[in-house]
């Protein structure tokens, strides 16, 4: 599976510090929503990777977590290609299946 980060603040952030913003309101609320439906819709993960900026770590959490989830975080992620998403998921472990 894979999720881009909820909404997140604009106002008071400028392009440089685009790797610190975090979620509004509205982001909060609809990562607990889509928490949920993981929930009732019983889809298993084996791990969750995460890029380390803000709104992406906050989504994460605020959506995995009460789902007990391994959450990793990985730098490389923020602005990353889909090669490098790719490169990610081809180094981890044969037993991690579902990501």
């Amino acid at each position: 599976m894979l999720l881009r980060h909820a909404s997140a603040e604009v106002d008071g952030f400028s392009q440089e510090d685009d790797h610190a913003k975090p979620l509004d309101d509205k982001g909060k609320i609809d990562c607990k929503n889509l928490s949920e439906w993981l929930k009732k819709s019983f889809l298993d993960f084996d791990l969750v990777i995460t890029s380390d900026a803000i709104r992406a770590s906050q989504t994460s959490s605020l959506v995995f977590e009460p789902l007990n989830i391994l959450i990793k975080s990985n730098s490389l992620l923020y602005l990353c290609s889909f090669e490098e998403i790719f490169k990610s998921i081809k180094s981890l472990d044969n037993n991690i299946s579902n990501v």
